[in-house]
């Protein structure tokens, strides 16, 4: 079954309306305390539940030999694949022959303003 506990803002409405009755300040002592150890107990449950998960799979990676650091079949594919790729040229930057290896890195002109000059916001409109 579940258990319902009353929110803090109704805790504190209670415990105001009935300041003068000890018994009303006893039973929300006693409600606090049930809520905290319940949710302690389900937070060491859950907290035991996955690291015997983990347990479980460090048994499996050790009965083939690997711990769970040793990269799985995928990840070795995903890094030969891209290694291949810088190993071909994939992501070198073209080259350019010289005269406009020059004016791209010259001030001023078509090659400068394509990568300096970006549009502004515009000011007047907002």
């Amino acid at each position: 079954a579940a258990q319902v506990f009353p929110s803090p803002q109704l805790t504190e409405r209670l415990a105001r309306a009935g300041r003068h009755v000890i018994q009303i300040h006893e039973m929300v002592g006693k409600l606090i305390a049930l809520n905290k150890s319940m949710r302690v107990s389900t937070a060491r449950r859950e907290n035991e539940l996955l690291q015997t998960h983990i347990d479980e799979r460090q048994i499996e990676l050790a009965a083939h030999g690997l711990t769970e650091r040793s990269p799985t079949p995928a990840q070795e594919a995903r890094t030969k694949h891209f290694e291949h790729l810088r190993k071909s040229g994939f992501y070198r930057r073209p080259w350019l022959p010289l005269g406009d290896y020059i004016a791209s890195k010259k001030k001023g002109g078509e090659a400068y303003a394509k990568k300096h000059d970006k549009p502004r916001p515009n000011i007047l409109a907002a």
